[in-house]
C-alpha cells in the first residue's frame, strides 16, 4: 500500500532536504562559521551535514557514532518509495527484489573491504557484537583449543570468554602498553596447548577504541600461520580508514555500518571464509536457516554452507535480513568509497593540530591541564584522542565534569571506560586494580575500594564532517578551562 505522503511528516522533511540540497547556497552556516567558504570540503559539510553548524552543535564523538550524511537518507527513502519489498524466503516479485537487493549489498560489503568473493562471505548482523557473539558460540573450543585476545578490547571482546570457558577452553590475553600493543609473541602464548595443528582463536583489535592507536596487523597473518583462526574488530579502524581483508588475511572480521555512514542503525556484517564457517557449528537454528525439521522430535536439517551463484548464507543467519535497512547500507559503502581517503588526510591532519595544540595549554602555574594518552607515532593514530584534564594542582578532573561543562557549550564527545575497562585502567595507571575485581563488585564497589569518585577519560574523536572549526572550537573550551575556576 502507498504511503499517504500528502501528510507525511517524514515526506515534509524530505522536500526541505530535497530544497536545500538544489540550493546550497540559501543554507545558513553557524554564524561563528566564515560565511564566505568556499573549499570543496565546505561546500560538502554544507550539503550533507548542514544540520551541525545550523544547531551550533560542535560533533567530536564520531568514534562512538558517525553522523549520516543528507543524500543517504534521500536515496534510501525514494529507493523504498517506489519499490515493493517482500520477504525474500519466498518466490515473488517483491521477494525476488529483495534477494537482489540482499545478493547486491553483500557484494557491496565484500567489495569496499577489499574481500575476495571466491573466499569470504557476509553475513548480516544486527552489529559488529552480534558478529563476535555468533562466532564465539559456534566456535570449537575446547582444551585444545584456547581463545586468545588484547587486553586493549572492547567488551563485545571479552564477553567471547563466557563461550570458551563453558568448552573447558583457556582465555589468554596478552599485554598492551599505554603506546599499544606489547608484541613478544602473541601466537605463543597459546603454542604449548597444542604441539601442532589448529590451536584456537586469536582475536585482534584492529584500532583501540580509547586511545585510536593502530595495532599491527601483520601479526593476523603470523598468527594464522602458525595454526591459529583469527577473527579481526575493524569496527574502530573503518570509521576513517580503508580496510583491505585480502591484505589481512583474516579469517573473519566484524563492523558496524552506523560507525561510518551513520544510518542504518542496527546492522552490522561479519566477514568470514567459507572454510573457516564450516568450522562453526551454531548452537541454535531459526528460520531460513533450514532444509527439514522434526516436529515434534529432535532431528534437523541444516542448509549446507554458502552457495557462489546466490550468496545464501548457511545456518549462520537468523531468521529474515532486515532487508528494507539495505539499500541504504548499498548507498553507505559508496559514499564512504568516494570519501573515504580524502577523510583519512583531513583526519590525521586535525588530530595532529589538536594534539599540538593541547599539548601547549598550561594554568598560569605552568601546571598542564591535559594529559594526552596514546602514541607520538602518527602513522599509527587513528582518529581518536584519549585525554586526561587536570586541577591546576596536577589532580585529575574526573571525566564526567568535562563531559557535563562540554556539553553546556554544546560540544558532544565522550567520557568514562568507553566500554574497555583494562585500556581505561592501563592509561590510568589502575592495571592492578582491574585485575584484582572479585565477583559481583559493582562499579560503584570498584571505586569506593580504590578510593576514587571516577574512573575514566575524556575522548574527543574526529570523522567524516569534522573540520578544523570544530577542533578549534573544542580547543576554546580547553583554553577557558585553563584560565577559569570551573576545575577547581
Amino acid at each position: 500500500m502507498t504511503p499517504n505522503t500528502n501528510n507525511s511528516i517524514f515526506t515534509k522533511y524530505l522536500r526541505k532536504l530535497r530544497h536545500s540540497e538544489n540550493k546550497v547556497d540559501h543554507v545558513k552556516p553557524h554564524k561563528d562559521i566564515a560565511k564566505n567558504e568556499k573549499t570543496e570540503f565546505d561546500r560538502f559539510r554544507r550539503e550533507e551535514y548542514s544540520r551541525i553548524d545550523e544547531s551550533g552543535t560542535v560533533y567530536l564523538d564520531y568514534a562512538g557514532a558517525a553522523l549520516y550524511p543528507r543524500s543517504l537518507l534521500i536515496k534510501h527513502y525514494e529507493f523504498l518509495e517506489k519499490h515493493i519489498l517482500g520477504n525474500p524466503h519466498s518466490a515473488s516479485s517483491a521477494s525476488m527484489l529483495s534477494s537482489q537487493v540482499e545478493l547486491q549489498a553483500r557484494q557491496g560489503v565484500l567489495d569496499y573491504f577489499d574481500a575476495d568473493s571466491d573466499q569470504y562471505m557476509v553475513v548480516f548482523t544486527s552489529n559488529a557484537s552480534a558478529g563476535l557473539k555468533l562466532v564465539a558460540e559456534a566456535y570449537p573450543f575446547g582444551p585444545d583449543k584456547a581463545l586468545i585476545l588484547s587486553e586493549d578490547s572492547h567488551n563485545s571482546l571479552h564477553g567471547m570468554r563466557k563461550y570458551a570457558s563453558q568448552a573447558t577452553a583457556q582465555t589468554i590475553y596478552y599485554e598492551v602498553h599505554d603506546t599499544g600493543l606489547k608484541v613478544t609473541n602473541a601466537t605463543e602464548s597459546g603454542g604449548h596447548l597444542a604441539p601442532s595443528g589448529e590451536r584456537g582463536l586469536v582475536v585482534f583489535t584492529a584500532q583501540s577504541n580509547v586511545t585510536g592507536i593502530k595495532q599491527d596487523l601483520g601479526l593476523v597473518e603470523k598468527a594464522r600461520l602458525a595454526g591459529f583462526d583469527t577473527i579481526v574488530d575493524i569496527a574502530a579502524l573503518a570509521t576513517t580508514s580503508r580496510v583491505s581483508i585480502n591484505s589481512i588475511k583474516a579469517d573473519a572480521a566484524v563492523v558496524s555500518f552506523y560507525k561510518l555512514f551513520g544510518y542504518p542503525t542496527g546492522l552490522g556484517a561479519l566477514i568470514m571464509k567459507q572454510k573457516f564457517a564450516q568450522k562453526l557449528r551454531r548452537p541454535y537454528f531459526g528460520g531460513g536457516t533450514i532444509e527439514t525439521v522434526q516436529v515434534p522430535g529432535n532431528n534437523v536439517t541444516m542448509t549446507e554452507g554458502p552457495s557462489r551463484s546466490t550468496y545464501k548464507i548457511f545456518t549462520s543467519q537468523d531468521g529474515t535480513t532486515n532487508f528494507l535497512a539495505l539499500p541504504a547500507v548499498i548507498y553507505g559503502l559508496r559514499f564512504m568509497d568516494e570519501h573515504i581517503d580524502k577523510l583519512e588526510v583531513r583526519v590525521r591532519t586535525l588530530i595532529d593540530f589538536t594534539r599540538q595544540a593541547l599539548s601547549i595549554i598550561r594554568y598560569k602555574n605552568g601546571i598542564r591541564l591535559v594529559t594526552i594518552h596514546g602514541t607520538d607515532d602518527a602513522a599509527r593514530r587513528g582518529g581518536t584522542l584519549a585525554l586526561t584534564f587536570h586541577k591546576s594542582n596536577g589532580d585529575d578532573v574526573a571525566c564526567e565534569k568535562i563531559e557535563v561543562l562540554a556539553n553546556n557549550e554544546k560540544i558532544s564527545l565522550r567520557s568514562g571506560c568507553l566500554c574497555n575497562p583494562a585500556m581505561t585502567a592501563i592509561l590510568l595507571k589502575r592495571r592492578n586494580d582491574i585485575q584484582t575485581i572479585g565477583e559481583h563488585l559493582t562499579f560503584s564497589d570498584l571505586l569506593e575500594k580504590m578510593g576514587v569518585d571516577s574512573l575514566g577519560i575524556v575522548r574527543i574523536s574526529f570523522g567524516i564532517a569534522s573540520n578544523h572549526e570544530d577542533a578549534k572550537k573544542f580547543l576554546s573550551f580547553a583554553k577557558r578551562l585553563a584560565t577559569g575556576l570551573e576545575l577547581d
